[in-house]
Parts: C-alpha cells; structure tokens; sequence
C-alpha cells in the first residue's frame, strides 16, 4: 500500500510538473532555419568600414518547402527577426521574441512557399512591432507526419531559399523604383533534429 501511495504521489508530480510548463508540446521532427531579407535599403555607408546591415538596395526571399514523403506533413512555422548586437551598447539590446507558431498541412509531393508577403503577415498576426523599410532574419520551420504523434514523427521536407537583388534606381527615394533583378541567389537549407518536448509557443 505505501509503495502505491508513493507510485500516486510521484505520478502526480509529474503532472504538476507538465501541466506548470508553459509552451506547446511537440513530437521529435525536424527543423529548418531559412534566412531571409525582405525591402529596401536606403542607409548609405558611413564612412569605411562602418556598413549598414546589407547594401542599399531592394531585397526579396522565397522559402519553398516540398513534401518528399507519401504522407502528408504538418509544419509548424515562426519568423524570427534579427536584432543588431552592438558591443558596450547602451542600453543593453532590445531583442525581438520570435512569432507563435503557426499550423499547416502539406500534402504527399506538394509544395508551398513562404515570402516576404507572408513574413510580414505572420509578423502583424503575431503583434510584432518593426520600423524602417527592410527586415531580416529567420523562417523557422518544423516539419513531422500527420498522423502519427507518439510513435515514428520526425518527417523531413526540401526547404530552398531564393533571395533576389534590384539595384535601387537613382532617383529612388527608398520606397520604390529599381532597375530590375541584378543578383539571385538559391539555398538549400540544412536539417537539424529536435527532440520531443515541450518548446515556447
């Protein structure tokens, strides 16, 4: 009878303990972490070598994710901005919080993209506040079947970045006109494997 008492205490300390954590519980999957720059850049060089954060210039990334699997896979996504670090800075630097998680299903061989329409989106969804006319950081994006949540989870997806310059017509005044795409690039972007658990929502 004691040894039960104590199973029922232990097992209770544990859903106190699971039920306390705040965030969302997620099965083993894996992640991806897509840099993006999104808008224009007006900030001339200060004087070598100070630079801005990139170029002036006009910047735009599409994230694509395909399915490879026979099942379908739920993604979970985030946008995470940047933030400048700056040694001594005072006061200390203001970090952004990353956006909520949000949901969607890719189905068996399909492909979806994530551009810099939709970050801003998922920003403004999410309360984010920005300022200035150009934003850079990361889509954060967790991929794992459907249908099968605590047993085999983990799904792997293609994710590859395509990120486009204009240069800024010189007339420009920051909010428009270039001279069409002088520069492209496209990324395959690597998978890390998170383990389950409970993570920041």
């Amino acid at each position: 009878m004691k040894r039960t008492v104590q199973g029922s205490l232990l097992l209770l300390a544990n859903l106190t303990t699971l039920i306390a954590q705040p965030g969302t519980p997620l099965p083993a999957r894996s992640e991806y972490a897509a840099k993006f720059v999104c808008g224009v850049s007006n900030i001339p060089t200060q004087g070598a070598p100070l630079e801005p954060a990139v170029k002036r210039g006009n910047y735009a990334t599409t994230v694509n994710i395909h399915n490879p699997n026979a099942r379908d896979v739920v993604l979970e996504k985030r946008i995470s901005l940047g933030a400048p670090e700056r040694y001594q800075s005072t006061p200390p630097i203001t970090l952004i919080p990353p956006t909520k998680r949000v949901s969607d299903t890719l189905p068996s061989d399909y492909t979806m993209y994530v551009d810099c329409a939709e970050i801003v989106n998922l920003l403004k969804h999410n309360g984010t506040v920005f300022s200035g006319t150009f934003i850079e950081g990361y889509v954060l994006i967790e991929s794992f079947y459907a249908a099968s949540i605590g047993t085999a989870t983990d799904a792997e997806v293609d994710v590859v970045t395509v990120t486009t310059t204009a240069q800024l017509a010189v007339s420009s005044t920051g909010n428009g006109g270039d001279n069409g795409v002088n520069s492209h690039e496209v990324t395959p972007v690597a998978v890390r494997k998170l383990p389950a658990g409970t993570w920041p929502n």
